[in-house]
């Protein structure tokens, strides 16, 4: 199965990529559509009902001067060339050459004329006598034209995975470009796998100058590496130069033994709250010296933070061997904006272990002020010969400056009748170590999150995945007032009153998680 797409971008292929990154594909064009023809095309000229193509091609070697009563894209020609004149100009528009060619030399409606020169940009005429067409009469058709360079495909790339698994279905992608700008032209483009043709796209249109992508697909059933070959043929008109009409990769066919389970989420995410209070106090002096007071007070409390956090996992039903390597990676929108990696022992302490009947977790863990990430083997053993090992490796990445931006307001009344209002602001950023790497104020709409893993015995696992940003919607909950009172005295006077809160709090924002399998 092949299509042909016009690539405004390179599509890059990640190796055993459990999901795309990309967010969106471009459209397929059919084969015989030209999408676009920006480049020189035929000069056209008629007489009576006679009508002539010509163009003028120049190669790495000699010009080509053609004419057709046809069409060159493939249309039936009409009509028969009796006699054509070609004529050569010099830059100041004198003739320079004046050459005659009759039937011998011509083949029906078509007729071919190599020269050594003219160059690029030159000057041509060529004359036709076109019988067949007109009863009565030989039409005398004349067209103006100017050399133009051939058109030079080239293979720019092969995109292909480094590696897949066997009976999967694998994209592989040749960037196709034209590079000489005059022209554009049609071609074949074969895939081979080690020699042998496995899949192709016939009469693929590239315009001049531009770029397109060939997408194929195909499936290995075997296992081992493979040399692939992306190869154009058939070009038309004739391609400038043919030595970069091809290209070469290679991908390594493996077998899914190990199944790595993963799971993957983002958060991006405000939190509100409204704390009220209000209650009344009283001092009853009995000194002599304090005076006595009754006051009524009330005040609001609003907060806001926003946090973003990324987390995820890996879990497969094999041991581990300490130390290990865990890291992460986060790419918003097409742009890396993190990447962690942390080396860990193991760690009685860490969080995880835990050893009982039949039962032992060995786990090590990893903790900055913005990053934990931690990493068990559990190992279980019946005692009947029943043994049972897996691995549960995860990274987290949290907000690396949490800042608490809120105000203050309130009012209390005085026993006189006399009422304070106030209000106050405060903010600040709490952290608990040097920033590594802080999370980005927020999160895009395409959030990629890489994980990999690497212990003493050289196991290596990895797995990618993207997570599209969801809205969580609006999430309430109220804490229902409540009031303690008091009552005490002491050697100056009496205390007594009572205090009431309530709290609203409100979050929204968006967040996904996403999960799946990759095999090793």
């Amino acid at each position: 199965m092949t299509r042909i797409t016009r690539s405004l971008a390179v599509l890059c292929l990640a190796a055993l990529a459990a999901g795309s990154m990309d967010a969106a594909s471009p459209s397929p064009i059919k084969n015989s559509v030209k999408y676009r023809d920006a480049g020189a095309k035929p000069a056209t000229g008629r007489s009576g009902s006679a009508a002539i193509q010509v163009r003028a091609l120049r190669g790495q070697n000699n010009t080509d001067i053609e004419v057709t009563t046809g069409d060159f894209d493939g249309a039936t020609q009409a009509g028969v060339l009796d006699k054509v004149q070609v004529k050569i100009f010099e830059p100041n528009g004198n003739p320079i050459v004046t050459d005659n060619y009759r039937k011998g030399t011509l083949s029906g409606g078509q007729g071919t004329f190599a020269y050594d020169w003219p160059m690029r940009g030159a000057g041509v005429q060529v004359q036709a006598n076109v019988s067949g067409i007109d009863p009565k009469r030989t039409d005398v058709v004349t067209v103006p034209t100017v050399v133009k360079l051939r058109p030079d495909l080239a293979i720019q790339s092969i995109q292909s995975p480094a590696q897949a698994y066997v009976g999967s279905v694998v994209s592989i992608n040749a960037v196709v470009l034209e590079r000489n700008g005059d022209s554009g032209a049609r071609a074949n483009c074969v895939l081979k796998a080690d020699g042998v043709e496995i899949d192709r796209a016939n009469g693929i249109w590239v315009d001049a100058s531009d770029v397109v992508t060939v997408s194929f697909r195909t499936v290995f059933s075997t296992v081992g590496q493979r040399n692939l070959t992306v190869e154009l043929t058939g070009v038309a008109p004739g391609d400038y130069d043919t030595s970069n009409n091809s290209a070469s990769a290679t991908i390594g066919i493996i077998s899914p033994t190990v199944p790595i389970n993963y799971i993957m989420g983002v958060s991006d995410m405000f939190y509100d709250s409204l704390v009220t209070t209000h209650g009344h106090a009283e001092f009853q002096s009995t000194d002599g010296y304090n005076a006595s007071y009754s006051q009524d007070f009330s005040s609001t409390n609003p907060t806001s933070r926003h946090i973003v956090t990324y987390g995820t996992s890996m879990s497969w039903w094999h041991g581990m061997t300490f130390p290990a390597t865990v890291e992460t990676r986060l790419t918003v929108d097409g742009t890396a904006l993190l990447g962690n990696s942390f080396t860990m022992d193991e760690n009685p302490n860490a969080w995880g272990t835990f050893s009982g009947p039949n039962y032992t977790n060995r786990c090590g863990s990893y903790q900055d002020g913005w990053n934990f990430y931690y990493a068990c083997h559990y190992h279980y053993d019946d005692g009947n010969g029943g043994v049972l090992d897996s691995t549960m490796v995860a990274g987290q990445g949290h907000a690396g400056t949490v800042t608490y931006a809120g105000y203050v307001t309130g009012q209390t009344t005085w026993a006189n009748g006399y009422v304070d209002a106030y209000t106050y602001n405060y903010g600040g950023t709490q952290a608990d170590g040097t920033t590594l790497s802080p999370m980005p104020a927020s999160l895009g709409n395409n959030v990629a999150v890489h994980i990999g893993f690497t212990d003493a015995a050289a196991q290596h696992y990895e797995a990618d995945d993207s997570v599209q940003l969801l809205p969580t919607g609006d999430f309430y909950a109220d804490s229902p007032e409540s009031c303690n009172s008091y009552d005490y005295t002491t050697s100056i006077g009496r205390y007594s009153g009572y205090n009431c809160s309530e709290q609203h709090s409100h979050a929204h924002g968006s967040s996904n998680t996403t999960y799946g399998t990759v095999y090793y």
